[in-house]
């Protein structure tokens, strides 16, 4: 069974097509998916290769472009490469409905397509060269998966119903979503409880304890974060979840799990001789500190403030800046002309 065709030219379609364009030019998208008949002529030419779509746009006065977005939401597919498939499937529900001697056991290869014109160059170019129909996996991302399987579970609206406003096939789509949620049903996916990363991070309650202690000696967050990949925020909902907050671990005196721990364990930070010698007499900043014992710039600045080391203004600190350029510098010039090192910083 052949592709249905109307009596009328395509010229003609064209032309009416053309004159309400004109009329509703701010609307050309909308008035070109109000005219099925024309869409179906454009996509049998189209297919079977008799006219160009930018010839088919121009006669109807539209770009190529939102002719194409027209043909797309007609037939609910999301590249041209689908229209051929597409058609067939239009033809068969089409004939289904005007009862024209198609039933629903007919299968979609059962209906004949157009052949497409050859040409002795196609029939003799190589196999990989000719041209044809080809079908191509369709790829959906997989944020519209997300984002139809949250409507279908929390909407209570059909499937087929959410499948409309999205531009795909829509067996494809309900493929894509059966399997992106690992079930085989739709009524398995509306049964299934949500499980997301906080959820799952949730559950872990040995890991999360882990962190939080490790955030209590020190370690940041965002990095403890990264050995599950998540998100910093993940983490600290995870934590909060589990009847942790960061507040209690900043201020543990009260808290009835971590106020047993001792805090700033780290060998360096808890060393006064070590902070005298490397921040008042070496003159090294706190960053350069933070780099040398591996702890965050609060602990660092806690050591000091515990054992009474005041910490330099920005004046002070660019003059210690300075000062460290100029003995680098010195002992440079010393050992390249004078051999062993006499001054040490």
């Amino acid at each position: 069974m052949a592709l249905s065709t109307t009596p009328d030219t395509f010229k003609t379609i064209a032309d009416k097509v053309n004159a309400n364009l004109q009329i509703n030019k701010k609307k050309k998208l909308e008035t070109l998916i109000e005219s099925p008949s024309f869409l179906q002529s454009v996509a049998t030419r189209y297919i079977t290769k008799i006219d160009s779509l930018t010839n088919m746009a121009c006669m109807a006065g539209c770009n190529t472009e939102t002719l194409s977005r027209a043909i797309k939401t007609h037939y609910q597919i999301a590249t041209l490469d689908e229209l051929a498939e597409a058609v067939k499937q239009y033809e068969m529900l089409t004939c289904i409905k005007e009862g024209l001697g198609v039933d629903e056991t007919t299968t979609i290869d059962e209906i004949e397509m157009p052949e497409p014109p050859t040409s002795p160059s196609d029939s003799n170019a190589p196999v990989s060269v000719k041209k044809g129909f080809g079908r191509k996996k369709v790829e959906i991302p997989a944020k519209v998966l997300k984002r139809v399987t949250r409507e279908y579970k929390t909407s209570g609206r059909s499937f087929e119903a959410i499948a409309l406003e999205i531009p795909y096939n829509v067996v494809t789509l309900y493929d894509r979503v059966l399997k992106y949620n690992g079930v085989t049903r739709l009524s398995e996916l509306r049964n299934k409880p949500s499980m997301g990363k906080i959820e799952q991070l949730t559950d872990d309650v040995e890991f999360v304890r882990s962190a939080a202690s490790r955030y209590y000696n020190g370690e940041r967050l965002a990095d403890i974060a990264k050995e599950r990949n998540v998100r910093y925020g993940v983490l600290r909902y995870a934590m909060m979840n589990n009847g942790i907050t960061l507040k209690e671990l900043r201020n543990p005196g009260n808290h009835p799990i971590y106020r047993n721990i001792k805090r700033n364990t780290n060998e360096y930070i808890n060393n006064r001789n070590w902070l005298v010698e490397n921040y008042v007499l070496q003159k090294y900043s706190i960053a350069e500190l933070c780099r040398m014992s591996g702890c965050s710039r609060p602990l660092v600045k806690g050591a000091l403030e515990k054992f009474r080391i005041r910490e330099r203004t920005s004046f002070e600190e660019s003059v210690a800046r300075n000062d460290r350029m100029y003995f680098k510098r010195a002992k440079e010039i010393y050992d390249r002309y004078c051999g062993s090192p006499a001054i040490t910083i």
